[in-house]
């Protein structure tokens, strides 16, 4: 029976395998949809990685075996979107609304990531205002069929460039607020 000094070194055994980390890039729509990517190696190996639905920035894609002494794992970096931004499985984006649409109420179409849906702006909507769209975030990772949440941001756009005659108007509707 061997002691556990001669256990240790025991050139019987295998050696040790050694698992690597790579850094991988990867768009807010690649996180959304999934992706693959191709890694060729110094000495023109390649493997090719397949990215879930729902990754997000700190995941770990793992790669049996890939590196030649061990597992290889991919870590993911999702980049910022000129959109929207992420939090969790949850979307959030600000979104321009004119002023007659905030006070009239009225549609707006609204882009989530995969399509284009329609939003009821309320009468009365303020500057600040946040609704939530259920079920058009990101897919989530363990369940990608279901999806987090989109909330939008109402930002009131205030016209530019009046006319003499808008601001004319403009001046008779503050009279009237005023007398009410």
């Amino acid at each position: 029976m061997l002691g556990w000094r001669e256990a240790v070194f025991d050139r019987a055994r295998p050696a040790q395998q050694l698992d690597q980390e790579h850094p991988i890039q990867v768009t807010l729509e690649e996180a959304f949809h999934g992706t693959t990517r191709t890694l060729q190696w110094e000495n023109g190996k390649r493997v090719e990685a397949r990215i879930p639905r729902g990754v997000r920035t700190g995941s770990k894609v793992r790669l049996s075996g890939a590196s030649g002494t061990g597992d290889l794992y991919l870590k993911v970096d999702v980049l910022p979107n000129a959109i929207f931004e992420r939090d969790g499985d949850d979307l959030r984006m600000t979104q321009p609304v004119d002023i007659f649409t905030a006070l009239l109420g009225g549609k707006i179409s609204v882009p989530a990531i995969d399509k284009t849906v329609n939003l009821t702006i309320p009468e009365g909507t303020r500057n600040g205002k946040v609704f939530r769209l259920a079920k058009l975030g990101m897919p989530k990772l363990r369940k990608p069929d279901e999806r987090g949440d989109l909330y939008v941001t109402v930002a009131v756009e205030l016209p530019a460039g009046l006319s003499d005659e808008e601001k004319r108007i403009v001046r008779e509707w503050q009279q009237l607020r005023e007398k009410a």
